[in-house]
């Protein structure tokens, strides 16, 4: 599963709503440097009656594997802001009163570069940009996040999460075999 799009929605009467779901799953039995494209837009809803902005976050979190290693870019600890947290790649958008989620400007956001967290907690600009990373195993996960002040309200969205190795050197390729075994069609061991 090198990627997929998901459909999330906001938690009915929850002023803040979190919904998490794992967005890409790959295996691929050995290290290799992988590129990323993240991409949302708020694809529905209810109009904003609540006289105040409602917030909604889509956040990208990756668990990369390697041997017998494991990191995750997942905050430990939750801040206490909800809506504004470190995350690997964060999109958020704001609807203002009277608008409609999905109707408001800018409502398609992607990427294919993040920043760190700064490296230097002196240093707040110490951050340096990411494209790609090494990684054999890769989990990706989505958390939808949305502050809404009124009940009843309904935000709806889409995220995708999609993942390429930089280069794509197939084993079976080297292998000594007939062209019809040579190019199988599916990876030699990895998902």
């Amino acid at each position: 599963m090198w990627g997929t799009t998901v459909q999330l929605q906001s938690i009915p009467n929850e002023p803040i709503g979190r919904q998490t779901q794992q967005i890409a799953r790959i295996n691929y039995k050995r290290p290799e440097t992988w590129s990323f494209w993240f991409g949302g837009q708020l694809t529905g809803g209810t109009t904003n009656t609540t006289g105040s902005n409602i917030r909604a976050s889509m956040q990208f979190d990756l668990f990369l594997g390697v041997g017998r290693s494991v990191f995750g870019t997942k905050q430990k600890i939750e801040p206490t802001a909800p809506v504004n947290r470190v995350a690997f790649a964060r999109f958020e958008w704001v609807v203002p009163p009277g608008d409609t989620p999905g109707q408001v400007v800018n409502n398609t956001k992607y990427t294919t570069q993040v920043r760190t967290p700064p490296l230097d907690d002196d240093l707040i600009d110490s951050f340096q940009l990411i494209e790609w990373f090494p990684s054999s195993d890769i989990q990706c996960e989505v958390q939808f996040i949305t502050q809404i002040d009124g009940l009843n309200h309904v935000v709806q969205g889409e995220a995708s999460a999609y993942f390429a190795p930089r280069s794509h050197v197939r084993p079976d390729w080297f292998q000594r075999a007939t062209e019809q075994a040579r190019f199988r069609g599916s990876e030699a061991g990895g998902s």
